[in-house]
């Protein structure tokens, strides 16, 4: 990080499977094909709460947890946060960076000017922390520190950045002694000292499994031996006591780690610096005789102007996708002027769209198999309309598309910058080929006209436009999975769109086991399926809707036994975190899931058998706000499901008498009960379970399920009137 570059730009305002309609398979066919599973498995994993240390995979391709689960660093990098956040500060920005889905902090253990902390090194107090700490407690000749005499002080503040970014689920990516503003510090230690500082350094956090090593920053005269010595021993004193991931940032404005040939033999990870395009010397990484998990280290930071490129989202976006397509599959350090140095106003840049589209690009990559995801360099995927490869040059100008697949030929993903027309040979594939636009600035999925192709042959995909932030960046996600087993005997909860697909897809609860699953729908017919995560024992599934509102459907659990509430967030079938929701009033419980105040947060409807009342509880995210009574219900009905019917904006109750098998819509505004109509009568044995829009009509339908013999059917409907019918999958 060089500071010559931390200026804020001028003017900157805002930096499945798929089968076509008639085809699906039995259920015996989903018995018998049990790969997908295990890599769903593993993706699954990969999303679940890590396992700190992380080190390299079997192949040295991609990390993993101390469970051996793929993981994916994705990092922000608060260079200056010892000196200048205090603890208050602290917490607001590490319980920020841990909702929003980062797991990795860089942060300079000795913190002077050249990376926006106090005094130039020589000078007085040097280095200090924001409480006022000096790291060490005596100096050398020129005023340089004794790096063999810790303030305890000082450390403890460190200590403690370490254990609150560890509650946060944040790994803290340590520079011992920054090579841009410490240079002269190190060499009047000399490498004895160095050593002694590197083995300080390893003890204190040797225990600490959230802590990663990155020698360097800005090591731009690394080639002059007596420089690198001494941060050559300090990686010697660390590695004596502890064998972390371990790092080293070079020069810019270009380099990785393997650069040095004396480093290699030292660390196990390959840092990636560059401000030319990423993929570049990405590949120059991956392409290393000594493999190495590749790390995007550096690049242009949000809101920053260098070489040529100003950060905005489009200009990240490029560097993100285009480094891990190309093999820097341990992830991707990002970084903000706002929060290197925190700047004033910093609180207010947190959730920054620039943000919000490196949280699309995890969930992404970790809804796929990325781990495994191999540079298509000899365009064997990507045959033409892939543009010029540039080693050199601005970011904002390059429109090359970078292209990976997985050896099993099950998956590949295209980034392009810019309009192209990619020219996919389909057959490196397995199988059918599922193809989906994802519009990375939206986490949103286009549907491809006549997906899936057959695996022959050769295909031109014409990029769609330009995204929803208006740019002409998207990424081609190219499938030929095999589909996965549902839970058999699992009862119907509920419809949802999980796999992002446009069409509601049925989610499965079996009690018995308290396994989930999810059947992927084209309307009414099976294109795939997936297991769901396993529910913790007392719990079940009582509906679905998106609290985080990060655009995808999560659980709402209930325990029966203490009237607990929990959410599950979920990315498609994968459960990626939780929250406690509220307890719920003796004999009430949940029958629906809405936004009934229009505030954009799904609220709970609960229902109390013992009076026939309603309650609706405003919730924003798992947080219950206030509540509502609403009306109460006519004797013998029950609420069978929630949607909007009459098109006004406000979700009403779809109401279901049991005994006479009728259906009744009543029309809400808010809480209050505005009038009602007739719904059709069900036929015998059958059940309304939910009700979702399955032809994509814009009028909800209603999901009927058999329990006898576990056929499903969807009604169309129109308002209150039934228009017509389709037998669903019939449920494992």
């Amino acid at each position: 990080m060089q500071i010559c570059r931390k200026s804020r730009l001028d003017d900157i305002s805002n930096g499945l499977l798929i089968k076509p309609a008639g085809h699906k398979w039995d259920w015996l066919t989903l018995q018998a094909i049990f790969p997908l599973v295990m890599s769903l498995a593993l993706v699954a994993q990969a999303a679940a709460t890590p396992a700190y240390p992380l080190r390299p995979s079997p192949n040295r391709r991609y990390l993993v947890d101390s469970n051996n689960v793929p993981f994916l660093i994705i990092g922000d990098a608060p260079h200056s946060i010892l000196a200048k956040l205090n603890n208050s500060d602290a917490i607001t920005y590490l319980t920020n960076r841990g909702q929003r889905g980062f797991n990795a902090l860089w942060i300079e253990l000795l913190c002077d000017r050249y990376t926006f902390g106090y005094g130039t090194e020589g000078q007085a107090n040097y280095g200090r922390d924001v409480n006022g700490n000096n790291p060490f407690n005596s100096t050398l000749s020129g005023g340089y520190y004794d790096l063999t005499k810790p303030n305890e002080a000082y450390w403890s503040h460190v200590d403690y950045i370490v254990q609150q970014a560890a509650a946060n689920g944040l790994q803290c990516l340590f520079t011992p002694l920054d090579q841009g503003g410490w240079t002269q510090t190190s060499l009047t230690n000399g490498t004895s000292r160095c050593f002694q500082y590197g083995q300080f350094l390893g003890n204190r956090y040797r225990n600490s499994p959230n802590v990663i090593w990155n020698l360097g920053n800005d090591f731009q005269k690394w080639q002059i031996p007596a420089n690198n010595a001494v941060i050559l021993a300090i990686a010697d004193g660390i590695r004596s006591v502890d064998n972390k991931l371990m790092t080293v940032q070079l020069n810019y404005l270009v380099s990785e780690s393997h650069d040095d040939p004396n480093w290699i033999p030292r660390i196990n990870t390959n840092g990636v610096y560059s401000y030319h395009p990423t993929y570049a010397e990405t590949l120059n990484a991956y392409n290393r005789p000594t493999v190495m998990p590749v790390l995007f280290l550096e690049e242009n930071y949000e809101d920053e102007n260098w070489h040529g490129d100003q950060g905005t989202p489009r200009i990240l976006r490029m560097q993100e996708y285009w480094s891990l397509t190309a093999g820097a599959l341990a992830g991707h350090m990002a970084g903000s002027y706002w929060t290197d140095r925190f700047a004033n106003g910093w609180q207010s840049h947190l959730d920054t769209q620039c943000v919000k589209e490196l949280g699309y690009f995890k969930a992404f990559m970790t809804s796929v198999a990325w781990y495994k995801l191999v540079p298509d360099q000899t365009h064997s995927l990507l045959t033409a309309g892939y543009g010029t490869y540039r080693n050199t040059g601005t970011i904002g100008g390059n429109d090359y598309a970078t292209a990976a697949k997985t050896p099993d030929g099950k998956l590949a993903v295209v980034y392009t910058p810019v309009s192209h027309t990619l020219t996919i040979a389909l057959n490196n594939f397995s199988g059918p080929v599922t193809a989906r636009w994802y519009d990375p600035t939206a986490n949103t999925f286009v549907a491809i006209r006549d997906s899936p192709f057959l695996n022959s042959g050769s295909h031109n995909f014409v990029t769609p436009g330009n995204n929803r932030a208006g740019a002409p960046d998207w990424v081609l996600l190219l499938e030929a999975p095999t589909p996965a087993p549902t839970p058999s005997g699992g009862n119907l909860i509920t419809a949802a769109k999980f796999n992002g697909g446009g069409h509601p897809d049925y989610l499965l609860y079996n009690p018995s086991t308290q396994q989930t699953g999810i059947m992927y729908l084209n309307n009414n017919v099976l294109i795939g399926a997936a297991f769901g995560p396993t529910l913790l024992a007392g719990r079940k599934v009582v509906a679905v809707a998106d609290f985080n509102l990060d655009g995808h459907p999560d659980y709402l659990l209930f325990n029966p036994a203490n009237g607990r509430t929990l959410i599950w967030y979920m990315n498609n079938n994968v459960h990626i975190s939780g929250a406690s929701g509220p307890t719920l009033l003796a004999g009430r419980k949940v029958v629906g899931v809405a936004d009934f105040n229009l505030d954009g947060h799904p609220d709970y409807l609960l229902f109390n058998p013992a009076n026939r009342r309603t309650l609706i509880w405003y919730m924003n995210n798992n947080v219950h706000i206030s509540g509502a009574s609403g009306p109460t219900l006519l004797a013998g009905w029950q609420v069978a499901a929630v949607a909007d019917f009459n098109l006004d904006g406000h979700p009403d109750y779809l109401l279901f008498n049991p005994a006479t098998r009728q259906t009744l819509i009543w029309y809400m505004n808010n809480n209050v009960h505005i009038s009602g109509a007739s719904g059709p009568t069900l036929p015998a044995g059958w059940q309304a379970v939910d009700v979702a829009d399955f032809n994509l009509d814009g009028h909800p339908d209603y999901l009927l399920f058999n329990p006898a013999t576990r056929r499903t059917a969807i009604w169309y409907m129109n308002n209150n009137v039934h228009i017509g019918g389709a037998f669903g999958p019939t449920l494992p």
